[in-house]
């Protein structure tokens, strides 16, 4: 009997003792967590200060496009990081060859497009007309010259063949008429010298004005105001529009020629 209440003393005393080391050790837990927490809790707070004294430091830069941008780049550079850890990588010797395969077909393809593209090319060279001299000369004026528009008014009548009922009106039109109110001002188109004045034929009061093989004439004028032999640069007043010549109404007629063959001027100049 004695022996039996020894022993259940001793059970008792037993775990008496293991409930005493379980909530000491609870205890050594907890403190040790607390003091993790208090850790954390002062690095962030720390890194919060710098975090902050940086900012201060550096209050232009962070609020300025720039820094925006730099800091949008980055969590888009972080998005596809994290997306690329998180989608799964296959790799299988099938689906490499499939993408050999393909890599391999794009390359000939391009091979064989490229090789198209060279013949198509030589084919052109080999080929090629030769041009007109009416688009040497526009090539050579557009290249070498400046050219802009005379009056500003409304296009009636374009460059080449016309058909009208009036008999004044001529079948080829060497130039185009630009219709604009009497009196308006008439700018030279170009840069040179004035290498005729006059009022005879069917061209009215007209003149001519000549830069090296380019010879712009401005024929029905009202007024002129320069002289032959006069040096004008280019929108310079020369003139007024009329209705001088064989006309039938107020306009300019503005012809541009290229070593005395005429050229379209809408070929050279955009005309409304």
């Amino acid at each position: 009997m004695k022996m039996e209440r020894a022993i259940a003393e001793m059970e008792k005393i037993r775990k008496a003792e293991e409930i005493y080391s379980r909530r000491k050790n609870e205890v050594s837990d907890n403190k040790k967590n607390k003091n993790i927490y208090k850790t954390l809790f002062e690095i962030l707070f720390f890194i919060d200060i710098v975090v902050l004294i940086i900012a201060i430091q550096n209050q232009k830069y962070i609020f300025t496009k720039q820094f925006i941008q730099q800091v949008h780049s980055y969590q888009i550079n972080m998005k596809q990081r994290i997306e690329e850890m998180m989608s799964p990588k296959i790799e299988t010797v099938e689906n490499t060859t499939m993408v050999d395969k393909m890599e391999e077909n794009i390359v000939e393809e391009n091979k064989s497009v490229s090789g198209e593209s060279n013949n198509l090319s030589s084919a052109l060279v080999e080929n090629e007309l030769p041009l007109s001299q009416e688009e040497k000369d526009i090539l050579e004026i557009q290249n070498h010259y400046s050219v802009m528009l005379p009056v500003n008014g409304t296009k009636t009548s374009g460059f080449g063949e016309r058909e009208s009922a009036n008999t004044r009106v001529t079948k080829y039109h060497t130039g185009v008429d630009i219709a604009a109110v009497k009196g308006t001002p008439i700018l030279s188109a170009i840069t040179g010298t004035v290498i005729e004045v006059s009022s005879a034929g069917d061209y009215g009061k007209h003149i001519k004005i000549q830069s090296g093989e380019l010879i712009t004439l401005y024929a029905h004028c009202s007024k002129i105001y320069v002289m032959e032999g006069q040096e004008v640069v280019q929108g310079e007043k020369i003139g007024e529009v009329g209705s001088t010549g064989n006309s039938t109404g107020p306009h300019l007629h503005f012809e541009i020629r290229f070593c005395d063959r005429f050229v379209d001027p809408e070929t050279i100049i955009p005309i409304g």
